[in-house]
């Protein structure tokens, strides 16, 4: 096993600091979060994806997560702001475009400091949100 890292791309994120990253399970797609909002890539091509609009005002990424049901083959990304705001986006089916399917405020200067995905038993998938106060879980059906 070698113990040498060397580096295999490098991604520009637009202007501001990096404040999180997330990789997919098969390591196809990179999301990374920061006061700038939540950007994505094609970790092959190095290629930055489309992404929803409406996340400025929410505040500044500070946590993030993907999610994937058993039977789902796009993907399901879960993220979290300075200002409490939980968001999630999917895959549009057969293309690289994301949409916003919901945004949940969990409540003013809750910043959420915390994501966590409970891989489903059922056909629900919950997801864990957490801040310096409280955890709160949230499940998709």
């Amino acid at each position: 096993m070698s113990t040498e890292y060397h580096i295999e791309k490098t991604i520009k994120s637009p202007q501001a600091a990096v404040l999180c990253l997330v990789e997919t399970e098969k390591g196809q797609l990179l999301a990374s979060g920061g006061a700038d909002g939540v950007y994505l890539w094609n970790t092959k091509t190095g290629k930055q994806l489309r992404r929803p609009g409406g996340g400025g005002f929410r505040g500044d990424t500070t946590a993030m997560t993907w999610i994937r049901g058993e039977d789902d083959a796009d993907e399901v990304m879960i993220y979290g702001t300075l200002r409490g705001y939980l968001i999630c986006w999917k895959q549009i089916k057969d293309t690289t475009d994301f949409e916003e399917l919901y945004c949940l405020h969990i409540g003013s200067a809750t910043k959420i400091t915390v994501l966590d995905f409970d891989p489903p038993l059922t056909r629900s998938q919950c997801v864990y949100a957490c801040n310096f106060a409280k955890c709160i879980n949230t499940c998709i059906a």
